[in-house]
């Protein structure tokens, strides 16, 4: 079998705090949540991890490099959508082609520079929130939800299009979010034909197995304990269909 991983900095490996500065977090990149996946055990898995990385980017990747490898399955790890955040294309791809072996396998991708959409759209919408000292005003939340819904659009066209492309190509997509999303207060959420495993918040999920206390720096990322026991549930959520 051969698997095709998409993910941010969440599957990238395992953190550890580093005594180097307060709060710092060094990464092994060799031991994921997908690791810990039995039903991947024996699978060639090409992961594509880059932090802040989001479904636009991930349909840039596979349009672009990805499309034609013959995959068997396509496993999607998302983080609060909508996320906007894309990449270097033309740095990401001299970072692959530096760094491929003859048979790719566990390859993440962590050091491609990112243009961060969300955060352009984020520092806009603080600057909506100073301009309406009432925050209730209705006018306030039209701009918000504007703004907003410009994101959740180019995350659901993104989405669309890389499900579409990946079941034409016979992969089916299973994906799974660390995090809340977002997007259901407007309307729902469209899964575009892919399979959504059922496992939001897993981030919340893994007990005290973070680089870091939780509470003591905004979302330290998980150990290696930590994937561990995101890899036995995105297992489990997975072996009724690897069984078909």
């Amino acid at each position: 079998m051969k698997a095709l991983i998409f993910g941010c900095s969440f599957s990238q490996g395992s953190y550890y705090s580093s005594n180097t500065s307060p709060y710092a977090e060094k990464l092994d990149r060799n031991v994921g949540w997908w690791s810990y996946v039995k039903c991947l055990e024996n699978a060639n898995k090409d992961i594509y991890a880059t932090g802040g990385s989001s479904w636009l980017a991930w349909a840039l990747l596979y349009k672009n490099y990805i499309k034609d490898k013959n995959y068997d399955c396509c496993i999607i790890q998302e983080t609060g959508e909508p996320r906007t955040a894309t990449i270097s294309y033309k740095n990401l791809i001299n970072s692959l082609q530096k760094h491929q072996p003859n048979n790719l396998t566990n390859l993440t991708v962590t050091k491609s520079p990112a243009i961060d959409l969300y955060t352009v759209h984020k520092q806009h919408n603080d600057q909506i929130q100073k301009k309406y000292k009432n925050k209730l005003s209705h006018q306030f939340k039209k701009d918000f939800f504007d703004n907003y819904q410009w994101d959740w659009l180019q995350y659901e066209m993104s989405k669309k299009w890389l499900i579409s492309e990946l079941l034409k190509d016979d992969i089916p997509v299973y994906f799974f979010s660390m995090m809340e999303n977002y997007g259901v207060q407007f309307g729902g959420v469209d899964h575009f034909g892919g399979i959504e495993l059922g496992l939001e918040n897993l981030y919340y999920k893994i007990g005290d197995n973070y680089s870091f206390p939780n509470k003591s720096i905004k979302f330290p990322h998980q150990t290696e304990e930590g994937n561990k026991i995101i890899g036995a549930l995105v297992d489990e959520a997975l072996a009724k269909y690897f069984k078909e």
